[in-house]
């Protein structure tokens, strides 16, 4: 399915957002605010507590106390999955909407979510994530990096090859989730939440995913404050990959990986006397992917930083392939969790 639904076909559904918090309590108090506001009628919030070591359950609890669509409760598993299917199962809504503890969203983003679940056919939709730069250079980078992920998911969307999507927008029915099993099956995999449910509930429902393409339906989120944080939450990200029994995910990895390699020894061939003809390909890539960032910064709302892409076209072959490789061998931290030991008993 493609673009917004014409008509209601249902009445509007039930919605639960369901979101998974650990070691949140800075950046938590402006989503629940954000979420207070939504001009959706028919909805409730459940924040899963993830063992968190500071305040996160205690700002959970002083909310819920004055507004009775709050509700806290408690992961007595291990991990962000774990944490989830808590508030899932927990959930008296028809629609599972889930997002971050630390983004930030629109007051209509419940609303036009819901108007995708008025078509029986829907089981699943998932809309696009921005990231917000702050002053600096490499937030910049991170910003405009992280646009071309979400207009590569819609991309692939849009060409009938869906490759992933990102829980910190994604909605899904309570019962497709139940009938796949929900995270049954991947419990062992630190990541990949979002993309592996996608693709149980798309084998399951064929034709019954969506992509919100919709600018009220953007979610926000911050940008990585160091390198060394960015680091660790990409390999966390790459980490699901070797998992992925998906033949197209794994072809577009290795095509991906193929072409940042070409990139890099491009220059070698060129100065050992290879056609200059290779020089204009690596041109002309250039401007289509600045033509192709800037439509979607467009439609992100977000500005189009020239110096900015130039870097990225030197650093994103070598960041590719060393995340690539280092995902297999490196462990990551992630709010005080490393690698596999996420998934452990406390």
């Amino acid at each position: 399915m493609h673009g917004v639904p014409r008509r209601e076909e249902t009445p509007k559904p039930s919605i639960s957002v369901v979101i998974a918090a650990r070691n949140e309590q800075h950046t938590l108090p402006a989503l629940l605010q954000d979420l207070a506001r939504q001009d959706y009628p028919d909805f409730e919030v459940l924040i899963v507590d993830d063992h968190s070591d500071d305040s996160t359950a205690a700002v959970v609890h002083e909310w819920a106390a004055g507004d009775i669509r709050f509700r806290l409760l408690t992961n007595t598993q291990t991990g962000k999955k774990q944490a989830l299917a808590t508030g899932i199962i927990a959930a008296r809504g028809e629609v599972i909407v889930t997002t971050d503890a630390d983004c930030r969203v629109g007051a209509a983003w419940l609303s036009t979510l819901a108007r995708y679940f008025q078509h029986t056919e829907v089981q699943m939709a998932f809309g696009p994530v921005r990231m917000r730069a702050n002053h600096t250079f490499f937030s910049t980078l991170q910003q405009l990096e992280f646009a071309s992920l979400t207009g590569a998911a819609a991309a692939t969307f849009q060409q009938g090859r869906p490759t992933f999507c990102n829980g910190a927008n994604l909605a899904f029915r309570k019962a497709a989730f139940l009938e796949v099993g929900g995270y049954t099956d991947n419990l062992h995999i630190p990541s990949g939440d979002d993309e592996f449910l996608m693709r149980k509930i798309i084998a399951r429902y064929p034709q019954s995913l969506v992509f919100v393409s919709i600018p009220k339906a953007i979610v926000t989120t911050d940008t990585q404050p160091t390198i060394k944080d960015f680091t660790h939450q990409r390999l966390r990200w790459a980490g699901k990959w070797k998992h992925n029994s998906s033949l197209s995910t794994k072809l577009l990895a290795i095509y991906i990986l193929l072409v940042q390699l070409a990139f890099i020894t491009l220059p070698l061939f060129v100065i050992a006397g290879a056609p200059v003809v290779m020089l204009f390909v690596l041109i002309w890539r250039m401007i289509v992917e600045a033509g192709y960032l800037y439509a979607i910064t467009r439609f992100l709302g977000l500005p189009f930083r020239f110096t900015a892409f130039l870097a990225l076209q030197f650093i994103y072959p070598f960041y590719v392939v060393s995340i690539g490789l280092f995902s297999w061998v490196m462990p990551y931290q992630w709010k005080g969790r490393v690698g596999q030991q996420a998934l452990s008993p406390r």
